[in-house]
């Protein structure tokens, strides 16, 4: 029988590799709390602390590991609140730690729903969680999120945020605090889901809109906005509707304090193949692009798509990164977005329009 290896979790050293962009004027990154997945609200994984540097990098050694309970894969990037380290696990789990002895505070496990592993893509992974107003957010892989309260673990309230069961939806991706809303992704494209993200009132878990990322067969009667009603046209009528078209968004929601929406990164088509999912080609939009929405109403602001008609599972998932450049003779507030189809695309947050688009492999 072969031994089991522990999942640990490793709080030695923390490398942050930075790439000097020349912006105007920088973000000034986390300090002594790391609040989101990306560090601070413009999610730019910086540390402005400077006790760790060149001179003794290489003196670091292992401070503190913990147990987690599980062989299976480990994506979260943890958080720092008032001193304690929260990260989640595999299905949904969450974990909150001493920051400085690593002294485990609580832990909570969700009761999944393990017949959901049957269309899962990737692992049972979970990617993130969130903290805000004395609550750690977490959503588990069979789509109900969950409201802990920060201090001792135990349930404030629980939502199942899943539209269709009879279908492949899950959830994989960390919740994105935006105001009084908790704004969560869901995962499934490579099956036969249609892709959406959801809104959750912060306080009471009642849900407050959803928006769908790609149309639905228009022989079941109008798109529920006027921007899917736009998207229906780049669509061939005799797609594969009853595949779903996917555009899962399972990561890369970023809310903008700045200009007050939340950007959205879409998934794959479903199924990959152009051919087979809208026989006679189109955008198919909003597969792979980057949507601004606003979180009081779930209205869709602008969109850019990275990779019309998505043929390749390029997506627009990736992590995004908010700064400010100088850019054609005006200081921007611009988002950096380097999917998998190889180009650094960069934006202007307020409106979408493309700066730039530079081939980077």
């Amino acid at each position: 029988m072969r031994s089991a290896k522990k999942a640990v979790l490793g709080l030695g050293a923390l490398a942050l590799a930075a790439c000097a962009i020349a912006a105007s004027p920088p973000q000034v990154g986390a300090g002594s709390e790391w609040t989101s997945p990306g560090g601070d609200m413009g999610k730019t994984h910086h540390s402005r602390l400077t006790a760790i540097n060149a001179e003794n990098v290489s003196q670091l050694g292992l401070a503190w590991e913990a147990e987690l309970g599980t062989l299976r894969g480990q994506e979260a990037t943890p958080v720092v609140v008032d001193g304690v380290l929260y990260t989640s696990g595999t299905t949904g789990r969450a974990y909150a730690f001493d920051a400085a002895t690593g002294k485990e505070l609580w832990r909570f496990e969700p009761e999944v729903d393990m017949q959901v592993n049957r269309t899962v893509c990737c692992d049972m992974v979970n990617r993130g969680l969130a903290v805000a107003r004395g609550k750690v957010f977490v959503a588990a892989l069979d789509g109900w999120m969950y409201a802990l309260d920060a201090r001792t673990g135990a349930v404030v309230w629980k939502t199942d945020f899943i539209e269709d069961r009879k279908r492949g939806d899950n959830s994989t991706g960390a919740p994105e605090i935006a105001g009084d809303v908790v704004v969560v992704g869901m995962s499934g494209a490579e099956y036969d889901v249609r892709g959406y993200v959801t809104a959750l009132d912060l306080e009471t878990g009642k849900l407050r809109w959803r928006w769908h990322v790609v149309p639905h067969d228009p022989k079941l009667g109008p798109q529920e906005t006027p921007e899917l009603e736009v998207a229906l046209k780049t669509w061939d009528p005799n797609s594969r509707w009853d595949i779903g078209g996917g555009g899962s968004p399972w990561d890369a929601i970023a809310f903008d304090p700045e200009t007050g929406l939340v950007i959205v990164g879409t998934g794959n088509g479903g199924p990959y193949a152009t051919s087979k999912r809208s026989p006679a080609g189109g955008d198919n939009l909003y597969l792979a692009s980057l949507v601004a929405l606003d979180p009081k109403t779930g209205r869709m602001k602008w969109h850019y798509q990275e990779t019309p008609g998505d043929n390749w599972d390029f997506t627009a998932t990736q992590p995004m990164i908010f700064t400010r450049m100088k850019l054609d003779g005006e200081d921007r507030p611009v988002v950096l977005h380097a999917p998998k189809n190889g180009f650094l695309y960069i934006l202007d947050r307020r409106d979408g329009k493309l700066l730039r688009a530079n081939p980077i492999v």
